[in-house]
């Protein structure tokens, strides 16, 4: 069965993709919906809403256009994974 991502835990000191996506589209002085505009047509203000919240679950390739989107490099640390995860 898959986890959730509410299901899945994560230690208190990592940051998550969508704090960091929340955080860097504040950096840059964006509004959710500039950032949906930037990444495709059919995202609006809720849908980031909902991504930054981790309502939402999105693709991999989705993840990589939101990262170029707010010209953030995006890594996945391998070492970091577990076999249930």
């Amino acid at each position: 069965m898959k986890k959730r991502r509410s299901q899945v835990s994560h230690k208190t000191e990592d940051i998550t993709f969508w704090a960091a996506m929340r955080n860097a589209r504040l950096a840059k002085g964006l509004t959710q919906e500039q950032l949906a505009e930037k990444i495709r047509e059919k995202a609006d203000a809720p849908w980031i809403s909902r991504v930054e919240s981790g309502q939402k679950d999105i693709s991999l390739r989705t993840a990589l256009r939101i990262a170029k989107a707010l010209g953030v490099d995006m890594f996945l640390d391998k070492s970091r994974l577990r076999e249930d995860d």
